[in-house]
């Protein structure tokens, strides 16, 4: 009976190992697999890091070229403003002295009217004489 009692313990005791061992190697398999599923996480997260990266280049760059557009769309504008003004200077000094050259051309056309009003009225009859 003691040696069936210590067979007993003895049996339960290496079920109670065998059972660990499988509890063991199921642990270790789930930590392997928790390993695997970790590493995988971290590669995804580290493409979606880069794409990410790459998405906020790329938009900066659409940014800063929009940026550079903007401004010499600005330049332009001012340039075009610039000009007009300098067109519409012109226009009003161009207007200016043809007025002015217009009243002195009126003037002169009066003082040579008034300087021949008072030159006596001379005609001059040319004759040929003949015969000599």
């Amino acid at each position: 009976m003691i040696q069936i009692l210590l067979g007993k313990n003895l049996t339960e005791k290496l079920r109670v190992i065998d059972t660990d061992k499988e509890n063991q190697l199921k642990s270790v398999d789930r930590l392997t697999k928790e390993i695997s599923d970790l590493t995988s996480e971290i590669d995804r997260l580290k493409s979606k890091k880069k794409i990410e990266e790459e998405d906020l280049k790329h938009m900066l760059k659409i940014q800063e070229e929009r940026l550079a557009l903007e401004k010499q769309k600005f330049e332009v504008q001012k340039e075009r403003e610039k000009d007009t003004a300098i067109a519409k200077v012109k226009d009003e000094y161009r207007d200016k002295l043809e007025q002015f050259l217009v009243q002195k051309n009126k003037e002169s056309d009066q003082r040579f009217t008034e300087i021949l009003a008072h030159l006596p009225d001379v005609s001059m009859a040319i004759t040929q004489k003949k015969g000599r």
